[in-house]
């Protein structure tokens, strides 16, 4: 075996087709491992939820998210929505006053902070995440369901597909004035 092996290598013809179908084999791999490392691989951390009334007398779900992209490629994230009863509902696309923080200054309100809602669309880039308020209308049957633990699913539409998460809403309750602070 081995000097039939040798006596095939020994013609340059076959060396040179040994290399070509080297050269094809790892640029096949080259392309496979390219794709696997820029593929769509995201994932959502919840932090915390509630749901109130907004002064326009719609009910809102107000989640705190973390998105994470966990990829090399940047991913926009065009669309958000959640899936409640089987019907989608679409997340608030520009940013919304989630809350306000004010203080006295001689006898005086002073407006100190305010907290914006994420804006849709967004982009992630590469090993990156974002993180922020993201809000929802829901129907007005939902706010008791929303005021405890319960299940949530939701889907994102990225540049690439849409994909769906099942989270488990576990922290109602307004976190508002602990936004930024180490715990």
């Amino acid at each position: 075996m081995i000097p039939k092996l040798i006596g095939w290598l020994s013609v340059r013809d076959n060396i040179t087709f040994f290399i070509a179908l080297a050269g094809f084999g790892l640029s096949l791999w080259n392309f496979f491992s390219d794709l696997w490392r820029n593929r769509c691989s995201i994932s959502v951390e919840y932090i915390s939820h509630c749901c109130g009334i907004r002064p326009n007398g719609k009910t809102v779900l107000q989640l705190r998210l973390n998105i994470v992209n966990r990829s090399s490629a940047p991913i926009s994230i065009s669309r958000m929505f959640l899936i409640y009863q089987g019907c989608e509902f679409e997340f608030l696309f520009p940013s919304v006053c989630v809350w306000e923080f004010t203080k006295l200054k001689n006898h005086e309100v002073v407006k100190q902070e305010e907290i914006k809602s994420q804006a849709i669309p967004f982009k992630i880039e590469g090993r990156g995440a974002i993180g922020g308020y993201f809000l929802v209308y829901v129907p007005p049957e939902a706010k008791d369901v929303f005021a405890k633990k319960t299940e949530i699913e939701l889907s994102l539409q990225t540049s690439r597909r849409k994909k769906n998460f099942s989270l488990v809403a576990h922290n109602p309750g307004r976190d508002a004035e602990q936004y930024g602070k180490k715990s």
